[in-house]
């Protein structure tokens, strides 16, 4: 975190219960069977890429099509936006709003694994992905006031918006039991409904 708040004046900050006012969203009976088939091949071995693929890429297509393919997910994909700075890489997942699956187009909106669910080191992780797609969304031309991350390990998620250079990270963590919820808050987030009193 240290590196975020020198190179670019983004301090952290804790909230507690900072998304708990979106609600929830429902999702298909789909989703709901492929999770409960998938959970025994996704959470005994406790690799990042079984429960990437068993259970976060199942919840992020699930979103995309309630959307009605009016976003793209990408997964795995190079998100160079200023290498100087070390904003460069392969990110896990970018959620875009757009329906063009070919490159990603701002705004995004940043998915994190928690790798060997460390969710301090996914923290920081997250936040430079969301630094890079704040500068993103403002290189083509779609500057937002929020940017969005969440960070998971396919059972837990934890959600983050960075809002000037506050990263503001949500202390709550949202269990997969509490799907709709979590729906809720990533669909607030893709479309930017998020409103707070």
């Amino acid at each position: 975190m240290r590196e975020l708040q020198d190179f670019f004046g983004v301090r952290q900050a804790a909230k507690s219960d900072l998304f708990n006012s979106i609600a929830a969203r429902p999702i298909g009976d789909n989703l709901r069977q492929v999770i409960a088939e998938n959970m025994d091949m996704a959470l005994p071995s406790g690799t990042e890429k079984a429960r990437s693929e068993f259970i976060i890429a199942p919840i992020l297509a699930e979103l995309r099509r309630q959307a009605d393919k009016r976003i793209s997910i990408f997964s795995g994909t190079e998100f160079n936006v200023d290498a100087a700075h070390g904003l460069n890489g392969i990110c896990d997942f970018l959620i875009s709003r757009t329906p063009y699956q070919f490159l990603p187009e701002s705004p995004i909106v940043v998915a994190v694994e928690a790798k060997q669910d460390d969710f301090t080191n996914g923290a920081v992780q997250c936040i430079a992905e969301m630094i890079a797609a704040r500068i993103f969304n403002r290189q083509e031309g779609n500057p937002t006031e929020r940017v969005y991350g969440v960070i998971t390990n396919g059972e837990l998620w934890r959600f983050i918006q960075l809002v000037e250079n506050t990263a503001e990270i949500d202390l709550n963590f949202y269990e997969l039991n509490e799907l709709e919820k979590i729906m809720g808050i990533l669909w607030a987030m893709t479309f930017d409904e998020i409103t707070f009193a």
